[in-house]
């Protein structure tokens, strides 16, 4: 499980990186919503923070030597020059030649090390001793696994009423059998969908009304807070079953159609996978390229025209950064395109009706399989809902 927490504000990486180290390394999440919010932390307040934890951070100068840094095993918070700021990120592993950052403000990417090297201060704080701190308590509310087994349910018998539907469509049936079976899939997807406003209701009730009769006044900020939480709350299991019971059945559809488009579909995952690896490199530079402009427009010691010079260049690396995201998607398109045309040249096939059939069933099978790995990460500013719901109502004790 990967911990990604952005930070709230502009001067709050170093915050942000101390939870995402302590999460990693105790491997638990509770770990990213502990009482620590100081704008602009030193290394300092992030040593004596986490030695509450039972963390030691040992801090070390590796400017004039870059090769030693390579020799690192253990995590390290990393202090970055970024546009003439400090910027404090996480790295789990630095003695990778790829390194993966995560990053308060871009979330996570990876870097190879010459990049790296050369946004590096030359300072960091490396956890050379781990040992048990105090038990983290998190008191938020949970989603009920009542309505979790009920919601799956009902979702699972409207896919199957939907391949019903599709079974029943060819001469061997009447047309209203397959009619039938369409209206009980409407009819399940629509009482799904009763069930979980309900259970939105039911929740807002027993947990949202209460924590304001007790502790807050309602305020707009608040309601903000607590719409986001929910949202992810909700969304998130519900989302992860739905895309693993689409890529289930979609894929057993297509083996009993051809046993050659499991191999198409593992092609295409694999090159697009190699395509997203690609796009999270690029990503890394070019969002520390970005970060970097960024805070030279905001240099005091810049004037007017020389502001306005860096803003170009950062409207161009927008651009460029644009551009590059548009070329890789083609690629995935070309690639699952390429993938279709090869299992339906090996089956015999040459049909245009088939081939964007296969292609749009292709489609979605990827896009819900790379859904899951997101899903699965929390890379959705998940945690950074929850985290501003606990500060809301102040629900971690230290015990």
């Amino acid at each position: 499980m990967e911990y990604i927490l952005h930070q709230k504000t502009q001067k709050g990486c170093g915050a942000a990186a101390l939870k995402m180290l302590l999460a990693s390394v105790f491997k638990k999440e509770d770990y990213l919503y502990i009482n620590f919010h100081k704008e602009e932390a030193s290394m300092q307040d992030l040593i004596d923070e986490a030695i509450k934890y039972g963390v030691k951070l040992t801090p070390y100068d590796a400017s004039g030597s870059s090769g030693e840094f390579a020799k690192l095993r253990k995590p390290i918070i990393a202090l970055l020059n970024v546009g003439g700021r400090s910027h404090f990120v996480y790295i789990k592993a630095p003695n990778r030649k790829i390194l993966t950052v995560y990053d308060p403000q871009g979330g996570k990417y990876y870097l190879t090390r010459k990049v790296f090297l050369t946004y590096f201060s030359g300072y960091f704080l490396e956890a050379s001793e781990v040992s048990s701190g105090p038990t983290i308590s998190i008191k938020a509310p949970k989603l009920e696994r009542k309505v979790l087994i009920v919601d799956t349910l009902l979702q699972i018998l409207t896919m199957f009423a939907f391949l019903g539907a599709m079974y029943t469509m060819n001469a061997n049936y009447y047309f209203y059998v397959s009619l039938a079976f369409l209206g009980i899939t409407f009819l399940l997807y629509y009482l799904e969908r009763l069930y979980l406003n309900k259970a939105l209701l039911e929740f807002d009730k027993s947990n949202f009304t209460a924590q304001f009769q007790n502790k807050k006044k309602l305020t707009i900020e608040a309601l903000a807070v607590m719409g986001n939480y929910k949202k992810t709350l909700f969304t998130l299991p519900l989302e992860v079953i739905g895309s693993v019971m689409i890529v289930g059945i979609l894929s057993v559809f297509l083996a009993l159609n051809n046993v050659y488009h499991l191999l198409g579909i593992a092609l295409s995952l694999l090159l697009i996978s190699l395509l997203n690896f690609l796009g999270d490199l690029l990503k890394g530079h070019l969002s520390l390229k970005a970060i970097n402009l960024q805070n030279e427009i905001f240099n005091a010691n810049l004037n007017a025209e020389e502001q306005e010079k860096t803003y170009a260049l950062l409207a161009k690396h927008s651009y460029d950064y644009g551009s590059v995201l548009i070329s890789l998607n083609v690629l995935k398109i070309v690639i699952l395109a390429g993938s279709v045309a090869i299992i339906m040249a090996i089956s015999g096939l040459a049909a245009i009706n088939y081939f964007l059939f296969y292609f749009f069933v292709y489609h979605l099978i990827t896009t819900k399989v790379f859904a899951l790995t997101v899903n699965e990460s929390k890379d959705n500013n998940h945690y950074d809902h929850k985290a501003a719901y606990i500060e809301l109502f102040e629900n971690i004790e230290p015990k």
